[in-house]
């Protein structure tokens, strides 16, 4: 486990796609990047010139890296948003539909907090109703899904960059679980050993499912390349300072 948290498997599928950005003619490439549009913070971001065909500059195009070293850390972002809001909408009604049958059953369960006794609430709790328990839980499941799930949906429905992929060691996942505007690209484990000189090995990549282009705004590709570019500076002025520590430590042992 890195000091900071991260694995070294998750480490290496960043510098994998770091290695892989870089080899696509993606000049510029950064990890931990936040997302524009959005609330998430991509493993890698990447940015790729476009050569104009005249004389006037033409913005490039933006990729967006996202790195699974588990299955499970694969699956709690892969859920899909509208079929889990429709089945949502589906169980809210049938709960609504058993409270105000149980309430007419059994008035001893309502709760007495309204004027109006079609509005008042029903204790099912309190009754120990087994579908009612049932079908309150799959709600509980499903609005975790929807408000917490919903990552690679998200990111390619709000347009956050052109090309979005999904970066797993081979055999993770199978290309037709991948979201559909999502690429899927494999990467070759390598042993402990190696994976801590990634930077320093070439490292095999596979895509084994080509990303759909997205047409992103230049205005969201110019935030991303704007986010690459501080990232850029602020490890620049990291290193700098950390070099001008280890002078200033020679010249007081000098």
């Amino acid at each position: 486990m890195a000091s900071n948290g991260e694995t070294k498997a998750h480490r290496f599928l960043k510098q994998a796609a770091l290695h892989w950005a870089k080899a696509q003619r993606y000049s510029v490439v950064a990890p931990e990047i936040r997302v524009p549009l959005s609330s998430y913070r991509a493993d890698v971001a990447a940015y790729r010139p476009q050569r104009p065909a005249d004389a006037e500059a033409t913005l490039g195009q933006t990729a967006i890296f996202e790195c699974k070293q588990s299955r499970a850390d694969f699956l709690k972002d892969a859920q899909a948003t509208l079929p889990s809001v429709e089945r949502l909408a589906q169980l809210r009604r049938r709960r609504v539909r058993i409270e105000q049958l149980l309430g007419m059953h059994y008035p001893s369960l309502r709760c007495g907090d309204s004027l109006f006794p079609e509005y008042e609430s029903v204790d099912c709790v309190r009754m120990e109703h087994l579908t009612w328990q049932r079908i309150n839980r799959d709600i509980q499941i499903l609005e975790n899904r929807v408000h917490h799930k919903t990552k690679f949906e998200k990111l390619a429905r709000y347009q956050c960059a052109n090309l979005l992929y999904l970066v797993t060691p081979p055999g993770l996942v199978d290309p037709s679980e991948v979201c559909t505007a999502w690429g899927l690209l494999e990467v070759a484990q390598l042993t402990a050993e190696a994976s801590d000189s990634v930077e320093a090995l070439p490292v095999q990549c596979h895509l084994a499912k080509k990303p759909q282009w997205i047409e992103a705004e230049p205005k969201t590709r110019l935030d991303l390349l704007q986010r690459l570019a501080a990232s850029a500076s602020t490890r620049l002025q990291s290193a700098t300072e950390q070099v001008d520590t280890v002078l200033k430590g020679s010249e007081i042992i000098a």
